[in-house]
């Protein structure tokens, strides 16, 4: 009986020393995730100042180049009205 209690004494050691080890690497499994969840967690607020930057500079280049067509536009239609003044001013003479 006090050999089975022994046995049984050897096999309960080793499976908790078995389950020591288990839980050693589970912990090192769970620092290298947070770990990586921090890096992409970092990466993910840089990419998102970039989008922000790169969102701004795009809304700016679309006002400039919206100002620039509707100077483009005005210089067209006073061209046009000088080119008619000139036109009749021709036709008077």
């Amino acid at each position: 009986m006090l050999a089975n209690a022994k046995v049984h004494l050897n096999d309960t050691i080793g499976r908790n020393q078995y389950v020591k080890a288990e839980i050693n690497i589970m912990r090192k499994e769970i620092l290298f995730a947070q770990d990586s969840i921090v890096k992409m967690q970092k990466q993910i607020a840089k990419i998102k100042k970039e989008a922000t930057v790169t969102n701004k500079d795009y809304i700016q280049g679309s006002k400039h180049a919206d100002e620039t067509n509707n100077q483009i536009l005005a210089l067209k239609a006073k061209h046009e009205e000088e080119k008619e003044k000139f036109e009749l001013e021709i036709k008077k003479l």
